[in-house]
């Protein structure tokens, strides 16, 4: 039985490393995504009635009238319609696309 070459094993290390290097950039951060911040941010007309409010599935932190939320596969005006309907008029909705506009706004608030 023959040993590996040296040459062979400097490839086979250097093979090991590069797939290590790739699996480490292709790789989800989940951790990092969670420390980027909410992806809703939104004002309301009147002070929350709760700390937390979930408007279909999605949980809503609330400070005052500001409350704050993590993103949603739904579209910004879809998730502002169901906030307002748990929390009452909205006064400014922004996600990270955006701030809704005064004519997105307003159909928000059912106007």
């Amino acid at each position: 039985m023959s040993l590996p070459t040296p040459k062979f094993v400097a490839a086979a290390c250097a093979a090991i490393v590069a797939h290590v290097a790739l699996l480490g950039l292709a790789s989800p951060a989940p951790a990092a995504a969670a420390d980027a911040g909410p992806y809703y941010r939104v004002e309301l007309a009147q002070a929350a009635s709760d700390p937390v409010l979930v408007a279909d599935g999605l949980a809503w932190r609330c400070e005052g009238t500001s409350c704050t939320a993590a993103k949603s596969n739904s579209r910004p005006l879809t998730v502002c319609v169901r906030l307002q309907r748990k929390a009452g008029a909205i006064a400014r909705f922004e996600s990270a696309k955006g701030t809704l506009e005064e004519k997105e706004l307003a159909r928000c608030n059912g106007a």
